[in-house]
């Protein structure tokens, strides 16, 4: 923009082509993490009334998203799509906050009453909570940024800025969520061997260096509780 229409700031207050095509193509890519992550509250809660509120904020944001970006596409002036569709646009960034919400709180609280006095146990609960915060987190960071933008400042179109990462916040975090199951998979039968002291015990290498040491760590009291040796969150997250 700033190179095909320099000096006419008048074609400005027009969305160009490339945002159009943003509007549209945001919507979907924001609703497939989002539902993944529902499926996988679901796979640990159960609770039906819980996945289908969050479902129904998910799918509503989803149609506000499409009505924004369709009305962007006819109307083409900015400043009349904030002012005719103010009331849509917060919708869709209000839905959208409270799915993201709902879904990380709901996803751990769960796992912290699922953790046990077995200490690897009670590591792999606390990591698998620390991503499920951290990948929330991102998501709805960008998500109040962008709505506070918006409301303090709705014709400067900063909001508009973060709009432009959105997609790429959720697939990132979808990408997170997906990657990190193979890491607890492993972390599940394979954990770093330290002795009693706070400083890891390395065994030396063939040029004296320290090399890292992994140990394969076997726990039949657990592995039996758990009903296999393998992790018994495989697949749900």
């Amino acid at each position: 923009m700033v190179v095909t229409i320099y000096g006419n700031p008048s074609a400005l207050i027009l969305f160009p082509n490339t945002m159009n095509i943003t509007l549209i193509i945001c919507a979907p890519l924001a609703l497939a993490p989002q539902a993944f992550f529902i499926y996988r509250l679901w796979r640990l809660s159960q609770n039906l009334a819980l996945v289908g509120f969050c479902s129904l904020l998910a799918a509503c944001r989803f149609a506000f998203h499409l009505i924004v970006g369709i009305t962007a596409i006819h109307m083409r002036n900015i400043a009349l799509v904030i002012d005719q569709w103010k009331w849509s646009i917060t919708t869709m960034f209000v839905t959208s906050v409270a799915c993201d919400a709902i879904v990380a709180i709901a996803v751990t609280h769960i796992l912290r009453t699922q953790r046990t006095e077995f200490r690897r146990t009670s590591w792999i609960i606390d990591k698998l909570i620390f991503y499920s915060v951290a990948t929330g987190l991102i998501t709805i960071g960008g998500e109040l940024a962008q709505a506070l933008c918006f409301w303090a400042m709705p014709h400067n179109y900063v909001w508009l800025g973060f709009y432009a990462v959105e997609s790429g916040l959720y697939t990132n975090s979808l990408l997170a969520a997906l990657n990190s199951r193979a890491v607890f998979d492993r972390t599940w039968t394979i954990q770093p061997s330290t002795d009693r002291s706070s400083h890891p015990s390395y065994p030396r290498s063939a040029t004296g260096d320290k090399a890292p040491y992994f140990s394969v760590v076997n726990i039949p009291s657990e592995d039996e509780r758990s009903g296999q040796g393998e992790s018994p969150y495989k697949g749900q997250f």
